[in-house]
């Protein structure tokens, strides 16, 4: 599939702004490498880290 870059950035906007509103003790199974929460995740995973500047932009 196709996302042009507006798109795509519509897209992290959204995950990003989920995760934000969750409990951080929320217990999540990403479907590849084990377990994890809400909170390991926000501080823990460089995707989360890198789109999160996008908010600001």
């Amino acid at each position: 599939m196709d996302f042009s870059n507006r798109r795509f950035k519509l897209i992290k906007k959204s995950i990003i702004n989920l995760i934000e509103n969750q409990n951080e003790n929320i217990r999540i199974h990403p479907g590849h490498y084990e377990s994890s929460t809400i909170g390991e995740e926000k501080r823990n995973n460089s995707f989360y880290n890198e789109w999160k500047s996008i908010r600001k932009s």
